[in-house]
């Protein structure tokens, strides 16, 4: 009887976990509606944006994320200047890094400046 309460038990765990696996592959895999779609402002693509990456010091720092574009110079010296941990998200599309991490911060701390579209 044991045996078979043992199973029951691990056969509830395994469809939890495959139920649990979809869910999260589904919520990854789906392509979040942009916040900036219907705002009238400048369009980025990957070859407009890659130049905003701190490398040049007169021109802003710019992050793509979910099709819209932020300025994050003011976080420059701390986090996305060339030097810096965060830098390898600017001048280009990184919305798969941060819909992963970090991606409310830049929403909620950053202006929006423009839309990107690849």
């Amino acid at each position: 009887m044991q045996s078979t309460q043992k199973k029951t038990i691990y056969k509830k765990i395994i469809l939890t976990t495959i139920v649990l696996i979809i869910y999260f592959g589904i919520k990854i895999l789906q392509k979040p509606i942009s916040e900036c779609s219907n705002l009238d402002i400048q369009v980025f693509n990957q070859d407009t944006i890659k130049d905003f990456n701190g490398t040049n010091e007169d021109k802003p720092i710019y992050i793509a994320y979910n099709g819209c574009v932020y300025d994050v110079t003011p976080g420059k010296d701390k986090f996305y200047g060339v030097e810096m941990e965060y830098n390898y998200l600017t001048g280009k599309d990184s919305s798969e890094e941060l819909n992963i991490a970090g991606g409310g911060i830049i929403k909620n701390k950053y202006k929006v400046i423009g839309k990107y579209n690849p």
